[in-house]
Parts: C-alpha cells; sequence; structure tokens
C-alpha cells in the first residue's frame, strides 16, 4: 500500500487539535504517517498531541515542537523535509475532512500518474461550524489559475506527490499569505485535478479583519505576473471604491493595470472601517467580475515567473504605512480622472 503523509501545522491548537487527528484516524486509507509541527504554542498543544498519540499505537505519528514561532510557512516546510510518503496532504488544526478523503484522492492519483496534484471542493465554517462559503471549482486552467492566486484553502483540500513538492522551502516564510507561492508553484510543476465532492470543512473567521501583511505579500508574489502598480492606480482603485460603491463594472476594473495585485491589495489593506460588511460584497463583486479575465488567460497566469520580474516592495511599504495611520493625501488621482461615470449603466448585483 502507498505510504500517505499528512502535515499538520499547529499554533495554539489545544481546543481544537484533537478533531484533526481524529479525522486523519478515521481516514479509510492506510498507511498513514502524521506529522505534527507545533509552532511554540503555550496552550499546551503538544501535551495533546502526546496524549492523542499515546491513545492511538497503530498510527505513526511524529511530533516536531519548534523552539520559536517561525508561521505556518516554516511549520509546514519543517515537515516536509521529514515526510517520507510518496504523497503529501495537509490539514490545520481547527480543519475537518471526510472518512475517504485521501482515498478517493489517492485513486485518482494513481489512476493518473501524469497529475501533480488533485483537489476537493471544500466547505468554509466560522468557529461555531456555521457554514459560511462553498468553493466548487472545476479543472479549466482559469478555475484552477483562481484557485491558486485567490483561494488559499485550495491547497488544504489538497493531495499533491512528493514531485511536485520537490522544492526545498516551498513555502514562504512568513505569517501571511505564505501558502499562495506554493500553490502556483505546485500547478506548474505538473497538471492538477479536481474531485467535484466535499472532501474538506476549512475553519475561518469571517469578521476577522485581514492583516495587511497578507496584501503586502499578494502583491509582491503577483508582480510577476501583472508587473509593479503603481502608486496612483493604487489610490485610484482605493477612491473608485469609495466614490462608486454601487457602481462595479468590468470597465472599471479594466481602466486600471495589474488587475490581480490590485485586488490583493485591496484585500489585505483595507482599514479596519473597511472590513464592514458593504465593503466584503463589494470585494466579492470585483472577484467575480474578474471571472472572465481568469477563462481567459488561466494558462498563461500558470506559467512560471520571470526571475527578473520586478517588485513591488519600495513603493508598497510607505502605502501600507499610510493605510494604517489612515493618512489622507491631497496628491493622488481623483476617481473621476480614473472611472468616469457611465451614463446608463446598469447598478451592480451589489446595489442595494
Amino acid at each position: 500500500m502507498t505510504l500517505v503523509s499528512v502535515v499538520l501545522p499547529v499554533y495554539q491548537g489545544a481546543p481544537w487539535i484533537r478533531g484533526a487527528l481524529d479525522c486523519l484516524a478515521a481516514q479509510t486509507h492506510r498507511p498513514l504517517e502524521i506529522l505534527v509541527v507545533d509552532d511554540a504554542s503555550s496552550d499546551g498543544t503538544p501535551a495533546v498531541v502526546e496524549d492523542w498519540r499515546a491513545r492511538h499505537p497503530d498510527l505513526s505519528v511524529r511530533l516536531i515542537v519548534r523552539p520559536e514561532n517561525g508561521g505556518p510557512g516554516v511549520a509546514r516546510n519543517d515537515a516536509l523535509a521529514l515526510a517520507r510518503g510518496a504523497y503529501v496532504a495537509f490539514l490545520d488544526a481547527d480543519d475537518r475532512c471526510v472518512p475517504w478523503r485521501l482515498a478517493r484522492q489517492l485513486a485518482r492519483l494513481e489512476a493518473e500518474p501524469g497529475l501533480g496534484s488533485v483537489g476537493a471542493w471544500y466547505d468554509m465554517v466560522d468557529a461555531d461550524g456555521t457554514p459560511v462559503a462553498a468553493r466548487r471549482l472545476s479543472v479549466t486552467a482559469g478555475e484552477m489559475a483562481w484557485a491558486a492566486l485567490i483561494h488559499p484553502p485550495f491547497l488544504l483540500s489538497t493531495l499533491m506527490t512528493r514531485r511536485a513538492l520537490c522544492r526545498p522551502g516551498i513555502f514562504a516564510p512568513r505569517h501571511q499569505g505564505e501558502d499562495a507561492p506554493a500553490q502556483r508553484r505546485l500547478l506548474w510543476q505538473a497538471p492538477a485535478a479536481m474531485i467535484e465532492e466535499v472532501l474538506v470543512t476549512y475553519r475561518t473567521d469571517p469578521h476577522r479583519p485581514q492583516d495587511p501583511r497578507m496584501g503586502v505579500a499578494m502583491a509582491e508574489d503577483l508582480a510577476p505576473l501583472t508587473g509593479p502598480l503603481s502608486a496612483a492606480e493604487a489610490w485610484a482603485l482605493h477612491d473608485a471604491l469609495l466614490a462608486f460603491p454601487n457602481r462595479v463594472t468590468p470597465a472599471a476594473i479594466a481602466a486600471v493595470s495589474g488587475l490581480f495585485t490590485l485586488l490583493g491589495v485591496f484585500r489585505g489593506l483595507r482599514p479596519a472601517w473597511m472590513t464592514r460588511p458593504e465593503y466584503n460584497r463589494l470585494f466579492e463583486g470585483y472577484l467575480d467580475l474578474a471571472a472572465p479575465f481568469l477563462a481567459a488567460h488561466g494558462e498563461s497566469l500558470l506559467a512560471p515567473p520571470s526571475p527578473q520580474a520586478p517588485r513591488v516592495a519600495p513603493w508598497m511599504g510607505p502605502w501600507e504605512a499610510e493605510w494604517r495611520a489612515g493618512e489622507a493625501r491631497s496628491d493622488r488621482p481623483r476617481p473621476k480622472e480614473i472611472f468616469p461615470p457611465v451614463g446608463g449603466d446598469s447598478p451592480s448585483k451589489l446595489s442595494g
């Protein structure tokens, strides 16, 4: 039988991790290798894992305790360096999966040797288990690009070959957005397939403000695909969001270059007052309108980036500081210069 390694990074996960381990114990596939990496938790997580391991002597469970917190990317890299399985899956401490998840995905991978990974549909729930979203991706180039660029949990619902993860340190050593580059590299390595069945439940907090570092990380990651984003363009998008909250049109998006950098920056750098429901809906509307672009350009978006690609960090730092401080600038372009109102346009689905 084929050995599957499951990587489970955890930080302050004592209330949750037993449930994740129970899901792995219930998997119909054997043999399994479970690698738990505790990222310097102070809530007794290692003791919970040790107790669970003692109660399941039939399972191979390795516990790696990091002396200092390095973030989920570092924890996953540590586990991958020790993994022995021909296939690798990820599961976070507060996420869950059905008992047949690994068996179903492994069967697909072994039936189609050319594949590098097999994803699955997943549901998103809040801390109480209440559904908040559902991801139903297909296997078109545009959909897979969408998953790699926009939906971080894509990687957590995927079983992949070791060869697709062969690059050392595939996860970025940072606390925010560490999985986005790994998702793209995974799709660059080999074709992917999707099982159109919910196999994973991903837990999230829909009310938690996005860490500003996420936008910086996404903008840097996407710079090779879109080119650098100018400060003027970034401020133009910000002003447009405020000026036209009910008029989100494809023409408005097309007017600003670096589409995906813009989307990533807006998602990550919005200040606290921009986390109200209407702004969340507005952001989702921009993502929805980007779908046709993804469908048309999915293949090119999955192409490996050029090593000479420009970076956006030099201007992102000052811009992030202004967002966080709530400062206003009088010299940035006004929305009417970038997004002129179009007479007769139908209001977007976000209106009202």
